[in-house]
């Protein structure tokens, strides 16, 4: 692979998470289906996201299959949600992750664009690391902090006309 496409949510404490969650910009990051609770991953912190969510392991959506996101030794907690953070280390420390790896960042749910940008400068990936959205203002707030960032637009229907101007 070439590169990741990484969810990202602000939690209830300021912390930036990976999760990927159903239900689009309206409701995002719902739980139901991917960890069998009802809610939003929004509605946790980071400590009780890794500590009491655990994953349907047999979601169809999980193309990798149950026994790949079974954690050895601990069949009752199988993945857990990750910070930001730490994906983007391991993604930037780890030998067999190529320099050039691209790290797209889709911001979901409101206050991930200037959070995002900042972790990404502080972690010195920003030639890495691309921001979209399918809420547009996000895409521009990230721009407003960072012009030279690369950015895309998300849409998830019609495509407008002005799409390339929406998408710059």
């Amino acid at each position: 692979a070439d590169g990741v496409e990484l969810d990202v949510f602000l939690l209830k404490c300021g912390t930036l998470v990976v999760f990927h969650g159903s239900g689009g910009d309206e409701e995002p990051g719902l739980l139901h289906q991917y960890c069998k609770v009802e809610g939003s991953i929004l509605d946790y912190t980071a400590a009780e996201a890794r500590n009491l969510l655990t994953f349907n392991k047999n979601y169809a959506e999980f193309g990798c299959g149950p026994d790949k996101i079974t954690h050895p030794g601990d069949q009752d907690h199988y993945c857990y949600v990750e910070t930001l953070e730490e994906v983007l280390k391991n993604l930037r420390d780890h030998p067999e992750v190529p320099s050039n790896f691209s790290i797209k960042i889709e911001l979901k749910g409101p206050g991930t664009a200037l959070p995002a940008v900042q972790l990404v400068q502080k972690l010195n990936m920003t030639h890495r690391c691309h921001y979209s959205s399918f809420e547009h203002s996000r895409i521009a707030e990230v721009r407003e902090h960072d012009p030279s960032v690369i950015t895309g637009a998300l849409f998830a229907d019609d495509i407008p006309n002005d799409f390339v101007e929406r998408s710059i």
